[in-house]
């Protein structure tokens, strides 16, 4: 997955679908600095294991959906984004 960003715009929103998070996703990616500004995460079939505690870095986040992701098994760390307005998490079978 390749980021596209300017100086004067900054990435809010993502949607990834499909097993390419494992292949192309880093263990830490929303821990990076240009992933802090998103708003909107949605994410289909992620198969990386520390996603929530990666997730629960992003400060700003307002909407966040999870769709079939058998690896999250407790989405406590979740409770610390204090701006966090609509979550779905669907088909997690381990949760």
């Amino acid at each position: 997955i390749k980021t596209i960003q300017s100086k004067k715009k900054k990435l809010t929103t993502i949607m990834v679908s499909g097993n390419r998070l494992r292949r192309e996703v880093p263990r830490k990616f929303f821990e990076k600095s240009e992933m802090q500004d998103l708003e909107v995460v949605v994410l289909f079939e992620p198969t990386f294991q520390d996603l929530v505690e990666s997730l629960s870095t992003l400060k700003k986040l307002r909407v966040l959906v999870i769709r079939d992701c058998d690896l999250i098994q407790n989405i406590d760390e979740l409770a610390s984004l204090k701006g966090l307005h609509a979550l779905e998490v669907s088909g997690a079978t381990s949760l």
